[in-house]
């Protein structure tokens, strides 16, 4: 099922690569495809989690056998993971995801000027 999932999102990532890219298209302007990028990341973190319990199951029924399937479910979700991060890294590299927390220290600066204020 893991490998199902992971074959449909390369296929699905090829097309659209061969869709924007090369088709002459730029997918760093488009507003639509920060939301792609943050769908693929939900994803991805998903299927970190269902690898993560795959191996879990692996590990509790393969106790005492050789086998290696919890050994290459770890090995699936360290590749999940690492393209999470590439991911991310690359949402912020291209301005698409940013900070706006409200704890971000660029919105201290406006608050304190309202609470600078004289109250009446």
């Amino acid at each position: 099922m893991l490998r199902l999932v992971s074959q449909c999102f390369l296929a699905w990532t090829i097309w659209l690569f061969k869709r924007t890219i090369l088709n002459g298209r730029s997918i760093i302007n488009s507003t639509g495809i920060a939301m792609w990028l943050k769908a693929v990341i939900v994803i991805l973190f998903v299927l970190v989690l269902i690898s993560l319990s795959s191996a879990l199951v692996f590990l509790l029924k393969d106790s005492g056998s050789e086998s290696k399937r919890t050994l290459y479910a770890l090995g699936v979700r360290i590749t999940l993971a690492a393209l999470l991060m590439l991911s991310i890294f690359y949402g912020f590299y291209s301005g698409q995801l940013g900070r706006s927390a409200p704890w971000d220290s660029g919105n201290l600066e406006t608050q304190d000027s309202v609470n600078d204020q004289p109250k009446m």
